[in-house]
């Protein structure tokens, strides 16, 4: 048999097993999750982003040429299906909760019961298709790959899609990527799971010290693979692709009128003000941040033609620096850290002020607003909207300075330390697997340093603490 499956995802993982696995309370590097492998009752896949994937399940068939030509990875493991259901899983939830929402993120495919030989074929267009051509000891990026062995061809969609999202895919090209829309239709097989009946032994592929598997055999096919299509594609159906307008520089709305800051201002260094934006990230993820520079004569020239993602417009006395935001707003952090490299050196008596705001809506929710003087290459904020005093302004930027180290924190102290232990270990027992978070006294720490995971413990410092000061979007209390 063969069946084409949409399966949508949630974290950076797949698992593949079967429905009687559903809601056994197990999660990555737990001694459960492992003995479960063991006994070849999962096959969970490492990926490096929560991007959704086509699986093309074939069972008791030979692979057809293009199937065994285009893959770039391979896990050979092995699978038991007790009931004869499949369960496909974008993420690990299912087999750890039995809560109706594990549902959401799984697709089911009715196979004859039994055990099985399983080989997972990974193709370039899965969310680890680029780490298995990566693996294969080549750097070249998948948009130069292509070009160079297939000149004059189209581009496939899905391939234009990924540039769309990651221009760096295609060198020499960004800024043309940075402007263009998504392209719908094109579907094609990501991962293909090849289960062969077997009364042998089963032995597991090795987990990695995440407690997921990873394609232990890589390879780059001299010509692009262009994809393999897939066929009445099934299970929640993939939507397509609304094409996207252009994507230009946006200027947020202005927002609120600014207050002084109660026992400011507030000292901050001019190259590191992103610590001021993560402030209205972390208040929602989707705000969109500007700058504007008031210089109390002639506008120096900023110099910041050398960044990619910055637009500057002078008119005046002011400078108004804008960036170029694709589909998560937080890309900019980049782009704005460069820039203020580049304002370092501003001159005493400019003004900078940064503003914020979601774009197309009219809430408060996101938008801020942050103005001061400079000195001696310090940015000292002195007003703000929504109010706030200096002490709560501090406090944040600190902890906004947090994010940055990717891996420990100090509470306020152990008290608020062990609220936050407990608030992430019950909403996000899953995420974290062998990098467990760890608490000792007041401080916070995961066991190595991951910037992504820990930024989750981080942003639940901020909504405790804040709530009460800036409208913001507590994703744990929305889930509730």
């Amino acid at each position: 048999m063969r069946c084409d499956v949409y399966v949508p995802n949630e974290s950076d993982g797949f698992v593949f097993t079967s429905v009687a696995m559903r809601g056994r309370g197990i999660s990555p590097g737990g001694r459960g999750w492992t003995k479960a492998v063991a006994d070849c009752e999962l096959l969970p896949l490492s990926v490096e982003s929560e991007d959704a994937a086509n699986v093309r399940v074939v069972v008791d068939e030979p692979l057809d040429a293009a199937e065994q030509d285009e893959w770039v990875g391979v896990v050979r493991s092995a699978l038991r299906v007790p009931d004869g259901r499949l369960a496909l899983c974008g993420g690990s939830v299912y087999v750890l909760e039995k809560e109706r929402r594990a549902e959401e993120f799984v697709r089911t495919v009715d196979i004859p019961a039994g055990d099985y030989r399983a080989t997972l074929c990974c193709y370039a267009s899965a969310p680890n298709g680029r780490a298995c051509v990566e693996r294969s000891g080549s750097d070249e990026p998948l948009g130069a790959w292509f070009r160079r062995t297939r000149p004059g061809q189209a581009m496939p969609p899905w391939l234009h899609n990924f540039c769309v999202n990651d221009p760096s895919a295609d060198p020499g090209h960004v800024k043309q990527w940075k402007r263009a829309g998504l392209k719908s239709g094109g579907a094609v097989v990501d991962f293909l799971l090849h289960l062969e009946k077997t009364d042998k032994v089963l032995r597991s592929a090795t987990l990695n010290e995440e407690g997921v598997m990873e394609a232990a055999e890589c390879r780059k096919p001299d010509a692009f693979p262009m994809g393999i299509a897939t066929v009445n594609l099934r299970g929640g159906e993939e939507q397509p692709v609304p094409a996207a307008e252009p994507v230009h520089a946006v200027a947020p709305a202005i927002g609120g009128d600014l207050a002084p800051i109660a026992g400011g201002p507030v000292a901050v260094p001019i190259a590191k003000l992103a610590r001021v934006a993560q402030i209205a990230w972390m208040c929602h993820p989707y705000t969109h941040p500007a700058l504007r520079i008031t210089f109390p004569g002639k506008p120096k020239k900023l110099g910041l033609d050398a960044v990619e993602d910055a637009d500057v417009a002078v008119s005046g006395r002011e400078a108004q620096i804008t960036f170029i935001h694709n589909s998560q707003p937080a890309d900019a952090l980049l782009p704005l850290t460069q820039v203020a490299n580049q304002l370092a050196s501003l001159p005493d008596g400019v003004v900078i002020e940064l503003q914020t705001s979601r774009l197309k809506t009219k809430s408060a929710l996101g938008t801020h607003r942050y103005r001061g003087p400079v000195r001696d290459g310090v940015w000292l904020i002195e007003s703000a909207f929504p109010p706030v005093d200096a002490a709560a302004l501090a406090e944040a930027v600190s902890l906004a300075e947090a994010l940055e180290s990717g891996r420990r924190l100090l509470a306020r102290d152990e008290a608020e330390a062990i609220r936050i232990e407990e608030r992430v270990r019950r909403v996000l027992a899953d995420y974290f697997g062998a990098n467990s978070l760890q608490r000792s006294g007041a401080e916070l720490s995961l066991r190595k340093r991951d910037p992504a995971l820990f930024a989750h413990v981080v942003t639940r410092v901020f909504w405790s603490r804040y709530a009460a000061i800036w409208p913001l979007q507590d994703a744990d209390a929305s889930a509730s």
